[in-house]
């Protein structure tokens, strides 16, 4: 049986101080802590599903019956997106990983098979055409590109 008195003391006011403590709690957070609450929130949300609309883009997948999981296949699922996603797809992407984890995964796998102009948008031109020179004269993207 409830309190009475709780119940009481919920409807003078109690009841709306958890909205005005969240707020609260809210603007005594920094920036950094309030984004870094708000990823995990999504990885949990998400807990490695990835959308029918980025399953769509996995035609290369070798088994595709087999479930894909965005948390384990991250480099198949950044390389797909970012080669041949459309805008929604790629905001799925940033929403999902953040833009600073997806800079990381361009800068860090250097035979990442992307071209200047689709690593541009998330590097800078600079530093696209470095990495992309970075590749060598093999690169089937050179190839491609210089053609």
């Amino acid at each position: 049986m409830p309190n009475a008195h709780a119940r009481a003391l919920g409807r003078l006011g109690g009841l709306a101080g958890g909205r005005a403590g969240g707020r609260a709690r809210a603007q005594s957070l920094t920036a950094e802590r309030r984004k870094e609450i708000a990823q995990k929130a999504a990885l949990s949300r998400w807990a490695g599903r990835v959308p029918d609309s980025i399953r769509n883009l996995m035609w290369s997948w070798p088994d595709l019956d087999k479930e894909i999981n965005a948390n384990v296949h991250v480099g198949s699922i950044m390389y797909q997106v970012l080669a041949f996603g459309n805008p929604q797809q790629k905001l799925w992407l940033e929403n999902r990983y953040g833009r600073d984890r997806i800079k990381t995964w361009i800068q860090s796998t250097p035979r990442n098979g992307l071209t200047v102009q689709q690593m541009t948008e998330w590097i800078g031109v600079r530093k696209a055409k470095k990495l992309f020179a970075a590749r060598g004269p093999e690169s089937v993207n050179s190839l491609w590109a210089n053609r």
